[in-house]
C-alpha cells in the first residue's frame, strides 16, 4: 500500500521514518527544494517537486499523510479523499470550519478510513490511565484536569519564535488550536463532550505574537463530572499532565521530555508510581501509526477519526473566539 507524505518538516519527517521502520513504501512532497533534497538524501525516498504530481499517485487503497501547515489541512485532505486515499491529518484538523462538512461527506461516501494526529492517546502511561479509569480503580471520577504550558520562545532554540506558526493565528497558532491535545484528552477520558463550559482566553505575556498565549476552560460533563483545561505559552519549564480525582483515589499522568509516569493513589494516601524503564517519545507516534495501518487494513475506524475531530475543532474554535 503506497503512502504519500505531504510536508517534510519535523512531523512529516518523523512519520516518514516510522513508516520506513515498519517497512512501508513512502514518497514525499514538499514545496521547499531544500527540504526535498534533505529528506531524499537522508532517507532515500522519492520526492515530488509539484503537489499535482504527488496527488496523481493517490488512488483507492493508498494513504495520504497531511503534515503541511494547518491552514492547508482541510483543502489538501479533501483533494486526497477525492482520489480515494485513506487519510492521516496532523492536528489541528483546520483553522476554521470552512470545508469541514464537504470533507466528512467525501470520507463517508467513499468509505474511507481517517485519523487525526492525537499521539498523546498512544502514550503507554496515558493509555493505562484511561484503562484504569474505565475499570473503576478510583471509583466515580469527579474532576479531570489537563494542563500544558511552556514558554514559546524556548520551544526551538535554533528558530526565532516569531517565525513559528504557533504565534500566527491564520496558521493555526495560539494556545487553543496549537495545544488542542488537551481538549482531545479531556473529552476522550470523560467519554463525552461537555454539556456546558466557560473560558478565559487572553494575550498576557510580552511575547511578540498575534494569538492568545493563555487559556483556561472550565466545563461540566454528564455524570456529574467537572473538567478543567489550562494552556499557556508562558511557563519556563515544560509542563504537561492530567489529574483525575475520583471518589476512592487519584490518577496522575505526567509527561516530560524524558519520561512518562503514572501515579495511582488511594484514600489512605498510599501511592504507586508506574514509570517506563526506557522512555522514547517516538514510541507513542509508532503506536499511533501501527493503529492506523491496522485500521486501514481491517477497514475499521479508529476512535480519533476526522468526523470525531470535527467536534473537537468546533469546540476549540468557540473557545479561541472568546479572545475576539
Amino acid at each position: 500500500m503506497k503512502n504519500i507524505v505531504f510536508g517534510a518538516g519535523s512531523i512529516g519527517t518523523r512519520h516518514t521514518k516510522n513508516l520506513l521502520t515498519l517497512k512501508e513504501e513512502v514518497e514525499i512532497f514538499d514545496s521547499s527544494p531544500d527540504a526535498r533534497e534533505k529528506i531524499g538524501r537522508e532517507l532515500g525516498v522519492k520526492t515530488f517537486d509539484h503537489i499535482d504530481s504527488a496527488l496523481e499517485q493517490l488512488r483507492s487503497g493508498s494513504r495520504a499523510f497531511i503534515c503541511t501547515p494547518a491552514d492547508s489541512h482541510v483543502q489538501l485532505a479533501t483533494e486526497c479523499a477525492k482520489k480515494g486515499a485513506d487519510l492521516f491529518v496532523e492536528k489541528p484538523l483546520g483553522v476554521s470550519r470552512d470545508g469541514l462538512r464537504e470533507l466528512v461527506s467525501i470520507l463517508h461516501e467513499n468509505d474511507l478510513i481517517s485519523m487525526i494526529g492525537a499521539n498523546l492517546r498512544y502514550d503507554a502511561k496515558l493509555s493505562k490511565l484511561k484503562t484504569l479509569l474505565n475499570e473503576g480503580v478510583i471509583g466515580r471520577p469527579i474532576l479531570i484536569r489537563c494542563e500544558f504550558g511552556h514558554d514559546l520562545s524556548l520551544w526551538r532554540p535554533h528558530q526565532d519564535y516569531r517565525d513559528n506558526y504557533a504565534g500566527h493565528r491564520d496558521q493555526g497558532g495560539g494556545t487553543v488550536l496549537d495545544c488542542i491535545h488537551e481538549l482531545d484528552i479531556i473529552t476522550w477520558l470523560a467519554g463525552s463532550f461537555p454539556v456546558s463550559w466557560s473560558a478565559q482566553v487572553a494575550k498576557l505575556s510580552d511575547l511578540e505574537i498575534n494569538t492568545e498565549d493563555i487559556a483556561t476552560v472550565i466545563c461540566r460533563f454528564d455524570g456529574p463530572l467537572l473538567g478543567e483545561v489550562h494552556l499557556d505559552y508562558i511557563q519556563k519549564e515544560y509542563t504537561r499532565y492530567c489529574k483525575i480525582i475520583g471518589e476512592s483515589g487519584n490518577l496522575i499522568w505526567n509527561l516530560t521530555k524524558n519520561s512518562s509516569t503514572l501515579e495511582i493513589s488511594d484514600l489512605n494516601g498510599r501511592k504507586h508510581f508506574d514509570q517506563m524503564d526506557h522512555f522514547d517519545i517516538n514510541d507513542m507516534y509508532l503506536n499511533q501509526l501501527k493503529t492506523l495501518l491496522k485500521c486501514t487494513r481491517s477497514r475499521t475506524s479508529p476512535e480519533n477519526n476526522i468526523a470525531e475531530s470535527v467536534k473537537i475543532l468546533g469546540w476549540a474554535l468557540e473557545i479561541r473566539d472568546c479572545h475576539e
